[in-house]
């Protein structure tokens, strides 16, 4: 053999070596960490809709959104954010009964945003829930030309807001009064998608 049959060996041999992944770190997988979707705070920051009242100590409501999920998640944090410094119960509804699934008190300052981690709550696409806060104190914001526009339903993100809706008193009660031309509140979440 001469030296360019022995030269030719080599880099064959080289180029196979080169293209041969076996001895290579396996790639890495894609990064699923999806962004959270707070989607009241997303949606009353949208273009469309305004503040037009702020209520302290005007009667007792257990008030707030009904949502629809479009892809499997998890929650982790409630939010809030209300017009009067205060101690807060929010609730959690399961839609398929209306059973709580979460209960839990927040103390706010006023005016001020606040999310609270809790231990996670599944989702899967089609699940719907309600949120709520009981409180004699509320925000309300309509669309920003008519308040008798509707604004629900709504998608926001991978999180379709429903309705609006409140129950008149100091109970837990699931609300029984239904809007979508108004949102009063400001109670939130934090979903993950995980996928």
């Amino acid at each position: 053999m001469n030296k360019h049959s022995y030269f030719r060996l080599l880099v064959i041999a080289l180029i196979i070596v080169a293209c041969d992944d076996s001895s290579s770190s396996p790639k890495p997988e894609p990064d699923l960490d999806l962004p959270e979707q707070k989607p009241t705070w997303e949606f009353i920051h949208q273009d469309s809709i305004i503040l037009v009242d702020t209520r302290v100590n005007s009667g007792s409501f257990e008030f707030g959104t009904r949502m629809r999920f479009i892809k499997n998640g998890h929650i982790d944090s409630i939010g809030i954010q209300m017009p009067d410094s205060d101690s807060y119960r929010f609730t959690v509804w399961n839609l398929a009964d209306t059973s709580i699934v979460l209960s839990t008190q927040i103390d706010v300052d006023s005016g001020e945003v606040k999310y609270m981690m809790i231990s996670p709550i599944e989702i899967q696409a089609g699940d719907e829930i309600r949120i709520t806060i009981q409180s004699n104190d509320w925000y309300r914001y309509t669309h920003t030309t008519n308040s008798t526009i509707q604004i629900f339903p709504d998608t926001i993100g991978d999180i379709i807001l429903i309705d609006y809706g409140y129950f008149d008193g100091n109970s837990q009660s699931y609300p029984t009064e239904i809007y979508q031309n108004y949102y009063a509140g400001f109670a939130d979440i934090v979903f993950k998608p995980t996928e």
